[in-house]
């Protein structure tokens, strides 16, 4: 298998540079304007987009500029090609890898180096010998966990510094770099810091006068727009209406920041794809275009900054922003001298999904034969079941939250497909190896798998987000780790620990009993001490569950930080543990001294253990202590 990715390496680089083993293919790019403009309309009266740029490039001509809808929808703001600036996400990384081959080209960074080498005021470890180096951070193999918490922040004025920021909150490692992909943010915002280190410029500053100011990008910039500025588009998330997304300063600028217009993604489009010399020589292009790890070689994967994209068979490479507000892609075939750019101001991706599917079939028809089943299966159910994406945070409160939002469910079906919900659809695939399953109707789709021993322990498979395509990796979660059980069964531990809040109620009754029977109940309740630490361990489920009702409210502002009341209380949860184990000693005194009566004692067995089921649950999710 890893003599068949090298060999697959091997031909797409000879796909990409050398056009003349192009596809017997003929882009008819002249009649695109007309069809674009109509996916364009349909869209923006079907509600689905307020407005957008894009701009078709091929054969060193701009063959399509087309702007559309409005960039403000309060105001009726026209989109403007050359004047409005749209928020570009995670396309900014491209910038970030042309930054990083630059400084490589003039000799100050190697991408091949330990990049402890280069840190002054914090060091990155790993869990071996193995450092991690620049081409691990440009692919997305240095295994950092993910980080959301404190990433972005409310305003402009308190946006931190970039080494600072990282110093603090840079995450850690989970596995060996160079070993699996798990996109990241801190990634490429570590790959932005080398860059302000080797050349003694602050990244804004090195991209303004390497890449923007020599390409004549004269409207890009890292600026953060206020909310009416009139050449900012506004971003919205679609829902029955358009609804305004504030802009979002980030601390980990390099991680994608960045905004320009139409006009000036016309001109970083052509340098790409032309491989304009004032940006970079034609070997650092070529890691920019050619595939550098795959999880499999029937699965695209990434170059540096970038990933591989499949139009139906047709391969090139391209980059995907999504961020509140907006969604945008530039995409590149080289082979056919073509590039195309997308700009958006919605996060929901419905859109760009009935706009990329329609133009890729209309454009770019199908090269890859139909789904062809090799082998057949009777028994798929090792193969169902519930997987998460690899990129969350292994160590804080994030590893839950971060559950909900990257989990794939695998359906077994009866006629021996796999079936899975995606993008509002079913997709189904059947087996063509032992590991290996095919998509039935887009063949180019796969799910490979992974065995550790003789259990299925991961999945790989290209997902799309607004019609791009990027590699994932999805861990099998097990049955105690699944949505069903959070969702459904882990809140009837701390409600029935909950129930003993009703015990005070039964007190009142028998302290009220015993005034006209002093005897009542006597030496059939629990001993002060039992009573005592049980009510303490209620109040801390109670103060537990008031933590998460409040982390719940808060929600996507998270990614501002934790606010100091979530703080406050989860400082009580340090007690948890330990009350526990003195419930549990009370536990076993009850049974041996036959406290109360027979009922009670039972209610107090079920108690513990439920509080006990609960505490390994907080532990398991790291809501013991303040893992922020």
């Amino acid at each position: 298998m890893k003599y068949m990715r090298y060999l697959m390496v091997f031909f797409l680089g000879i796909f990409f540079i050398n056009p003349v083993l192009s596809q017997d293919f003929e882009l008819k790019s002249k009649s695109m304007s007309g069809f674009i403009d109509s996916l364009f309309a349909q869209g923006i009266k079907d509600k689905l987009v307020p407005g957008g740029v894009i701009g078709i490039i091929h054969n060193d001509s701009v063959v399509h500029r087309g702007f559309y809808g409005l960039s403000n929808v309060a105001v009726n703001t026209p989109v403007n090609f050359e004047n409005t600036r749209f928020q570009l996400g995670s396309v900014g990384k491209l910038f970030t890898a042309i930054a990083v081959l630059k400084e490589v080209e003039k000799g100050r960074l190697d991408l091949n180096r330990d990049v402890n080498d280069y840190l002054t005021e914090f060091k990155i470890s790993t869990p071996n010998e193995r450092p991690v180096t620049l081409n691990d951070l440009l692919l997305h193999t240095a295994g950092f966990n993910e980080r959301l918490i404190g990433y972005a922040t409310r305003d402009v004025e308190t946006v931190e510094i970039l080494g600072e920021h990282l110093k603090k909150s840079m995450p850690s490692t989970y596995t060996e770099p160079g070993k699996e992909i798990s996109y990241s943010n801190y990634g490429f915002g570590l790959a932005g810091h080398l860059v302000e280190l080797s050349s003694g410029l602050k990244f804004q500053d090195y991209v303004q006068s390497e890449i923007l100011d020599m390409l004549g990008m004269t409207s890009a910039t890292y600026h953060v727009p206020a909310e009416d500025e009139q050449d900012f588009a506004m971003g919205y998330q679609v829902r029955e209406d358009f609804n305004f997304v504030k802009p979002l300063p980030r601390h980990v600028t390099p991680a994608g920041s960045i905004s320009a217009t139409g006009s000036d993604l016309s001109k970083f489009t052509q340098a790409l794809l032309k491989e304009d010399a004032r940006l970079l020589s034609s070997t650092s292009y070529e890691l920019l275009k050619i595939e550098q790890f795959t999880p499999h070689p029937l699965l695209t994967g990434h170059a540096y900054g970038i990933e591989v994209q499949n139009f139906n068979g047709h391969v090139g490479v391209g980059k995907g922003g999504n961020i509140p507000g907006f969604l945008s892609f530039v995409v590149l075939f080289p082979q056919y001298n073509f590039g195309m750019f997308v700009a958006v101001n919605t996060e929901t991706d419905n859109f760009l999904e009935d706009f990329v599917q329609p133009f890729k079939d209309e454009f770019f028809p199908r090269q890859t034969d139909g789904f062809q089943p090799v082998v057949s299966k009777t028994d798929l159910s090792e193969f169902s079941g519930d997987f998460r994406a690899n990129r969350y945070n292994r160590n804080t409160i994030e590893d839950m939250f971060a559950l909900f939002q990257g989990n794939a469910t695998i359906h077994n079906v009866r006629d021996s497909a796999l079936a899975i919900f995606h993008n509002g659809q079913w997709q189904y695939y059947k087996p063509i190896d032992e590991l290996i399953f095919q998509n039935t109707v887009e063949p180019e789709l796969y799910l490979v798998y992974e065995k550790n021993g003789n259990t299925i322990s991961r999945m790989h498979r290209n997902i799309n987000i607004g019609g791009f395509s990027i590699p994932m990796t999805f861990d099998k979660v097990p049955w105690h780790s699944t949505v069903y059980f959070l969702n459904e069964l882990a809140a009837l531990f701390p409600f029935f620990n909950l129930t003993y809040l009703l015990f005070p109620l039964a007190w009142l009754v028998v302290l009220v009993k015993r005034k006209n029977n002093p005897q009542f109940f006597e030496n059939k309740s629990f001993k002060t001490a039992t009573r005592l630490t049980t009510i303490a361990f209620t109040l801390l489920i109670l103060i537990s569950v008031l933590m998460f009702l409040q982390l719940f409210q808060v929600g996507n502002d998270l990614i501002f930080g934790v606010p100091q009341s979530i703080v406050f209380l989860q400082v009580f949860s340090y007690l948890i543990p330990v009350v526990l184990v003195v419930l549990i000693y009370r536990l076993f005194k009850v049974w041996n001294n036959k406290e109360g009566v027979l009922g009670s004692r039972i209610y107090l067995s079920v108690f513990v253990l439920s509080g006990t089921v609960y505490t390994l649950i907080l532990h398991q999710w790291h809501f013991i202590g303040l893992n922020f």
